[in-house]
Order: C-alpha cells, then structure tokens, then sequence
C-alpha cells in the first residue's frame, strides 16, 4: 500500500522478511519486547541497528513493548522507537490482534516519516 509518499508493508503472521529491509534509505526492524538484551546480545534487531547507525542511515523499531535496558537502542544512532500496544490492553488481546496492531504501528511510524520528509522538502525549498 502506499500512503503519503512512503511504501507502507503490512506484514503477516507467516511472513518472512529479511530483518532491517531498507526503505527509501531508512531501516525498519522489530522485536517482540525490546530490552538491553536486544540490543548487547548479537540479537537481530540490535545487530540491524548496529549496521544502520556505521552508515549513518536512520532506523527505527516496531515493538511489542519495551523491557529494562531499551533505551541502548536509542543510543546506536538515529532511531526511532515505536510500540504496538497503543492503549491499555491485556497480553492476550495483544496476541489476538497482534498483526493488526503491528499494522498500525507501522502506519504511524511511515506517516511520522513522510511528514518529517516533507517538512524538511519544503524547509529546503525556500
């Protein structure tokens, strides 16, 4: 789908995609809770993260929540951090819904983005 400028992917349940694809030069990754352990423990989200900040290239986290230690994330560069869980919820509704609160997640870190782009765009044309 595609909205604002910015491609948005929906990603499913059974889906495989390789972690950190690359987006119009941004980096998008997720981590079901992310925590210090995350990040030091040569886990994927951490590793994409590492990556993305030694070519100076903005990243960003989809989380299902953040545990101790997932501000480390924040420090490896220019990234973003955003949650799934958008209101109170219990964990089991968290799980039953959980592609289509990744969904959401995701639509709002795409529509930050593309209204940050934008911004810049016009900042720039003066």
């Amino acid at each position: 789908a595609r909205h604002d400028g910015v491609h948005t992917f929906y990603i499913g349940k059974n889906s495989v995609v390789r972690p950190g694809a690359f987006i119009r030069g941004n980096v998008i990754t997720g981590e079901g809770c992310l925590d210090g352990d995350s990040v030091d423990s040569g886990k994927a989200v951490g590793t994409v993260l590492r990556h993305a900040a030694a070519r100076e290239v903005p990243a960003a986290v989809i989380a299902g929540c953040f545990g101790e230690g997932y501000e480390r994330a924040a420090k490896l560069g220019s990234v973003a951090l955003k949650s799934c869980i958008n209101r109170p919820m219990t964990l089991e509704y968290a799980m039953e819904h959980s592609e289509e609160l990744l969904s959401l997640a995701a639509e709002e870190l795409l529509r930050g983005v593309a209204a940050v782009r934008n911004t810049r765009m016009r900042l720039l044309s003066r």
